[in-house]
């Protein structure tokens, strides 16, 4: 029986992951991030179970979620062909190149840099440092560039 419940489990998983893609290819917003609670929901069964899961998820331009691929018990369980595989590389430079603007042109911020972290748990934040050495960590998880923007702009108002 746990045999069985697990298989179901696993393909639904696979299942929800795929309709993420699929509503956001159709440009359904909404759809799209019911589907990825329901992601969420079945990956937080199988860890309840001891397994290992990892679901990285972006948000495209249109404001739909996208899941490249996903994991379970650190082997790649399935990888989506409608999705590209984002790099942290491409929003550490974005949030590099958004920390040397709000130096040079917004001075009042007082922002000395910006900075790309991921922890151990696979959350990313932008983490900008002022001038008195203060620093503010803002979670960008699964935000695209526009919407990093907004939250950084948003915490620094």
């Amino acid at each position: 029986m746990k045999d069985r419940y697990f298989d179901t489990l696993k393909s639904r998983f696979i299942w929800y992951a795929g309709r993420v893609n699929d509503c956001a290819d159709d440009k359904d917003i909404n759809r799209s991030h019911v589907n990825y609670g329901h992601v969420t929901a079945v990956a937080d069964v199988l860890e309840d179970f001891g397994h290992k899961t990892d679901i990285p998820v972006w948000e495209d331009d249109s404001g739909c979620l996208r899941i490249p691929y996903i994991m379970l018990d650190g082997e790649k369980l399935i990888s989506f062909d409608n999705v590209p595989e984002r790099e942290e590389e491409n929003k550490a430079g974005f949030i590099q190149a958004l920390g040397e603007v709000l130096h040079h042109y917004a001075r009042r911020t007082d922002v000395v840099k910006a900075e790309y972290v991921q922890d151990e748990h696979g959350e990313e934040f932008a983490v900008i440092t002022f001038n008195d050495g203060w620093n503010r960590e803002i979670c960008i998880t699964g935000d695209s560039c526009l919407t990093i923007m907004q939250d950084i702009y948003k915490k620094l108002s």
